[in-house]
């Protein structure tokens, strides 16, 4: 099941910049308007909130009816239950210096990632509302030194290659917020004319230099066969490719390769049920590589590795009809309130153009990454 998607781990990286990009482009554009934090965080609730909890709901009240279910993993997941209805699972897992979090049918560990991004709206809005433009692009800039010269720190002087102290650098808020001030940084930029004018004539050089400082960063780790360095400087030079490639592909021209790529119906298709992809996708990894679905269908294969891929076509399709279930029944009656929380602008703001489309943060290894629509990334449709 895991063929094919060893790295998706990186896609966790896109995320966070297209969250910082999002949200912080959705507060600049409202924060002159009347009830901003209450509009925003109600609409952040009814995005998030419904299939989360409902997702821990099914798993903590009602699997418990089910027969088998009295088992020693599953009553220690319903004691660690706590961490996830508060959105830190990130920090359990660093407590408990483990990925698993859950049973060998059931991993909720890669909540963790939604983990970060609920902290990130607990802070970010105020830190918009207080500071002028100028001033958020200074905080940003700080955070980005600040948190990728931690997670430096804290790998190089911490860590040796599968140590478990490596967890903080990858999983804790802190030091992953330098990928959200990234996509943060970028829409504030966007958002000033004379530095929009300077992003479109640089926005493709600069995606060319940070493709070589990418290549670099991912190449010295087995050159010098020190893996420490691909958290400590590779998460960085990650995140910093893809808020090129978003600035790029935020310039480009109408009816350029770039443009059309990300605006595929396709991409669109999938983005709009790209949160409950993220949600399902590490669940049903989770189980059909527990239940040995691959080495079932190698019974009517040639090999292990065609029967490895079938796996991986069969878990992704039920994947997909999970989160179509979930939106069309479920999701989008939630997401028609969000008509009483709409942000009424004293001004106009000129607003960049659209951002490319976003795959679903793989929150652990061997996530898939699944696409989303433009202008959105899993949490923010």
């Amino acid at each position: 099941m895991h063929l094919g998607f060893g790295h998706g781990w990186v896609g966790v990286n896109l995320f966070f910049v297209l969250s910082g990009f999002l949200i912080t482009g959705i507060l600049l554009d409202a924060k002159n308007s009347p009830r901003y934090f209450r509009n925003f965080y109600a609409r952040r609730t009814l995005r998030i909130f419904p299939l989360y909890y409902g997702v821990l709901f099914v798993c903590f009240a009602i699997l418990p009816l089910l027969p088998g279910s009295g088992s020693q993993a599953f009553a220690e997941l319903r004691s660690r239950q706590g961490w996830l209805w508060a959105y830190c699972t990130n920090i359990k897992v660093v407590l408990d210096g483990d990925w698993k979090f859950g049973t060998p049918l059931l991993d909720l560990g890669h909540f963790w990632s939604l983990a970060v991004e609920e902290h990130f709206y607990l802070i970010w809005p105020l830190l918009v509302f207080l500071l002028p433009t100028r001033g958020l692009i200074r905080a940003c800039v700080a955070v980005i030194v600040i948190a990728g010269l931690a997670r430096t720190g804290w790998v190089l002087t911490h860590a040796r290659p599968g140590d478990t102290k490596l967890l903080p650098a990858f999983v804790l808020t802190p030091f992953r917020m330098d990928d959200l001030a990234m996509g943060a940084l970028l829409a504030a930029l966007v958002r000033s004319p004379l530095s929009r004018i300077r992003l479109s004539q640089y926005a493709i050089p600069a995606l060319g230099v940070s493709a070589v400082l990418l290549g670099i960063n991912l190449a010295l780790p087995y050159l010098l066969r020190r893996q420490t360095l691909l958290q400590a400087t590779g998460y960085s030079a990650i995140s910093l490719f893809f808020v090129c490639l978003l600035s790029a592909t935020v310039f480009a021209t109408s009816g350029s390769a770039l443009s059309r790529f990300f605006s595929t119906p396709v991409l669109r298709w999938f983005g709009k049920y790209a949160y409950g992809l993220y949600v399902f996708n590490s669940i049903v990894l989770q189980c059909f590589t527990s239940l040995g679905v691959a080495y079932w269908i190698q019974r009517f294969c040639p090999s292990f590795a065609l029967a490895a891929l079938l796996s991986s076509v069969v878990g992704f399709g039920v994947t997909v009809l999970l989160a179509v279930l979930s939106w069309n029944l479920y999701e989008k009656h939630f997401l028609k309130l969000k008509r009483f929380f709409e942000y009424r602008e004293n001004r106009r703001v000129d607003r960049p153009p659209a951002a490319p489309a976003a795959p679903a943060a793989p929150a652990q290894r061997g996530t898939a990454l699944m696409p989303a629509p433009s202008g959105s990334n899993p949490t923010q449709s």
